[in-house]
């Protein structure tokens, strides 16, 4: 159900209805003696309070949209807002308000600190596993296969028409701090083996054989835990279990296809000493 609905509506109606319903009389009266009349009759119910302030001095119009097209209503909530003040002189001042401005300007805030929290998430964890390999140039490489999956997943996203609401906008930082674990798992192998003297394609595959296994299993059940939100009654989320899983499975892929490509790619990287502090440990 949508429409709007103002004290004018119940000031026609009520003239309505003292005319005996005539229909003809669904309007506003002609003078203001008789509309503050209208108004005499109207005191002491319980819908006028939530109209008009008790002074008269100001009027609240509410709008019902359909909750189908409410992700459109916050999208021109600003607009609305625009062309609200542009409205508005020095005798009436007109400007949005109710549930759907708050909960937009939540929705707003949540997602600008959920990006900022990503972004810092994704630079802490950076300088964490330069750290760790005491490599930038590795620990640069080294992030592709965790950043490429929460990019897939704003484009499964994308492509399936999820919003990025405060629910699934916490599934980058979200993700991100759970598949970089298996990075660090997979770099720790390669720098071991690479100590050993194995060459690149020869640690890759021993970091295979010895935490590849493992990885399979964690994602399996990180994976199995987040889809268990799909059959929630709570849009968000169903949502962001549904997208969080996927992107922890698009994060197995890249750590078991695109991390070795890309450390072969850098292999002469791997062939300094800073490629294999992990095996010094």
């Amino acid at each position: 159900m949508s429409g709007a609905l103002s004290v004018v509506d119940v000031l026609e109606e009520t003239n309505r209805v003292l005319h005996d319903g005539d229909a003809a009389w669904a309007r506003l009266p002609d003078s203001r003696a008789m509309a503050a009349q209208l108004y005499l009759v109207l005191e002491g119910g319980q819908d006028l309070p939530t109209l008009v302030q008790d002074e008269y001095g100001s009027t609240r119009v509410t709008v019902a949209a359909e909750m189908g097209r409410y992700h459109d209503l916050l999208h021109h909530l600003s607009d609305i807002d625009t062309r609200l003040k542009a409205a508005s002189d020095d005798a009436l001042s007109m400007h949005a308000t109710g549930y759907a401005v708050l909960i937009g300007s939540v929705d707003n805030y949540l997602l600008q600190s959920q990006v900022e929290s990503t972004v810092v998430a994704f630079c802490s964890i950076l300088v964490m596993v330069a750290l760790l390999l005491r490599s930038v140039k590795l620990a640069a490489w080294s992030m592709i296969p965790n950043l490429a999956p929460v990019l897939m997943g704003i484009a499964f996203m994308a492509v399936f028409e999820i919003p990025l609401d405060p629910g699934t906008v916490m599934v980058g930082c979200v993700a991100l701090g759970l598949v970089v674990d298996d990075t660090i798992h997979m770099l720790v192998r390669i720098g071991r083996h690479r100590d050993a003297g194995a060459t690149v394609p020869e640690a890759i595959e021993g970091a295979m054989a010895d935490t590849g296994r493992a990885i399979v299993i964690t994602t399996i059940v990180l994976a199995s835990g987040f889809a268990t939100l799909v059959v929630a009654m709570f849009v968000p989320a169903m949502q962001f279990g549904l997208v969080t899983a996927v992107v922890v499975v698009l994060a197995l892929v890249c750590d078991l296809v695109v991390l070795p490509a890309a450390m072969i790619v850098v292999a002469d990287v791997l062939g300094d000493r800073n490629a294999s502090v992990a095996g010094r440990k």
